[in-house]
């Protein structure tokens, strides 16, 4: 019984871990100035152009800056999704282990609350402002990596499942 309660113990911290990490760069992205957190996403902007217009140059000014402005968008957009997709996969994971139930309900709790808290946080943020926008994108993240976990457990569980009908036989 210990031996369970301590494996049990360890799985719930090893769990833990990716939330805690993930929650901390996302603080750490949010706390980061404007002017930072678009030289950061600038550089993955730039990355993109390269392969996706590259012939950017030789179009007019105007249009450029509407390209380079929509793929910037898209590129944070992006961002805020995948990271908070982690988030929500990982939280179900951890959740999972509290409650077989009732874990998707738990981590999207906590996964959309995380999101409204990393907007408010960027209210005492120099040139940061909190959007609706961003707690939705990062919520259907949380959703998002919950159904994938919810997906993978259904599958490992008819699988594991599978195997001891076929071992019965």
């Amino acid at each position: 019984m210990k031996r369970i309660l301590t494996s049990k113990i360890f799985l719930m911290v090893l769990t833990l871990l990716p939330v805690l990490l993930l929650m901390g760069m996302i603080y750490g992205f949010s706390a980061q100035p404007g002017e930072k957190s678009m030289e950061t996403s600038g550089e993955v902007v730039d990355i993109v152009l390269d392969v996706t217009e590259p012939e950017l140059e030789q179009k007019p000014i105007e249009e450029q800056e509407i390209i380079i402005s929509n793929t910037q968008f898209w590129v944070r957009k992006t961002a805020h999704f995948s990271e908070f997709c982690a988030l929500g996969f990982f939280l179900a994971l951890h959740c999972l282990l509290w409650s077989k139930r009732f874990y998707p309900l738990f981590a999207g709790l906590i996964g959309v609350l995380y999101a409204v808290s990393d907007e408010l946080h960027q209210m005492k943020v120099g040139s940061r402002t909190p959007q609706i926008r961003d707690v939705l994108i990062d919520s259907t993240g949380v959703f998002f990596g919950i159904v994938i976990l919810v997906l993978l457990y259904a599958l490992i569980k008819h699988i594991l499942s599978s195997r001891k009908i076929q071992k019965k036989a």
